[in-house]
């Protein structure tokens, strides 16, 4: 399998044409500048296969963050302006800016794909469990003062079993000990479940809509459990496309 980089081209030379396109999710915008200099008004045309012709070119990319210094340069605003973007692209291709274009194929393209939905399916779990802290925060505020690492899986299990501190004073303190030594591996015991009972007892947390917060962190936790199975499935598959790539 070839292994293609993006590789910087240099300045184009003075008989090129260059046709310019800011891609957008429904509508695209579009721009040509001849070797001469003469330009045509920026267009706009739509994500339809009649808008996107295969023609003999060389396709090349730019990177946003060029396309953003060199409206700042010109005296153009950064903030996103679809029309005069097309513009601003076709400068920093005619300075010698642009970057080839690499197209995956076969298990290079799924990999591409799974890494990016790994990389989603982690940042919704990280709001999820930001959530989950916020809301056990409302009724057990004193929780992350005894379990510092809020996010660990002996954390998460545990508030499951007993997210309130009324079920955390109902499982006792015993119990509480026997759930903190197996989902720790034997880190945690007697102390620390004793200074999580004792929170428990004096918790300042809210009483009013409480029910309605269990509801939700109950919900939180089958999402959160639903995401893990998830990233373990794409980190699977993305292990199964890797060994199909050399050098990988």
């Amino acid at each position: 399998m070839k292994r293609n980089k993006t590789k910087k081209l240099g300045k184009v030379n003075g008989n090129t044409l260059i046709a310019a396109i800011d891609i957008g999710k429904k509508v695209n915008y579009g721009y040509f500048r001849a070797p001469d200099g003469q330009d045509i008004k920026p267009f706009a045309f739509y994500n339809l296969r009649d808008g996107f012709e295969k023609k003999k070119v060389t396709l090349v990319q730019t990177n946003p963050m060029h396309t953003k210094r060199l409206k700042e340069l010109t005296g153009n605003s950064p903030n996103k302006t679809d029309e005069n973007d097309p513009k601003v692209i076709a400068d920093v291709i005619a300075l010698g800016h642009a970057l080839t274009l690499v197209i995956p194929e076969g298990p290079a393209a799924e990999l591409r794909r799974l890494r990016q939905a790994r990389e989603r399916a982690i940042k919704s779990r990280t709001s999820m469990s930001n959530q989950l802290q916020h809301l056990l925060f409302v009724i057990f505020p004193e929780f992350s003062w005894t379990m510092k690492h809020m996010k660990s899986k002996n954390v998460l299990h545990l508030v499951e079993n007993c997210p309130a501190p009324e079920s955390i004073v109902r499982t006792g303190i015993e119990p509480l000990c026997a759930i903190l030594r197996k989902t720790s591996r034997g880190k945690l015991g007697q102390e620390r479940a004793r200074e999580i009972f004792e929170a428990a007892q004096k918790s300042m947390g809210i009483s009013e809509g409480r029910e309605s917060i269990l509801k939700e962190i109950e919900h939180l936790f089958l999402n959160i459990r639903d995401e893990d199975c998830f990233i373990a499935s794409l980190e699977r598959e993305m292990k199964h496309y890797l060994e199909e790539i050399p050098y990988s």
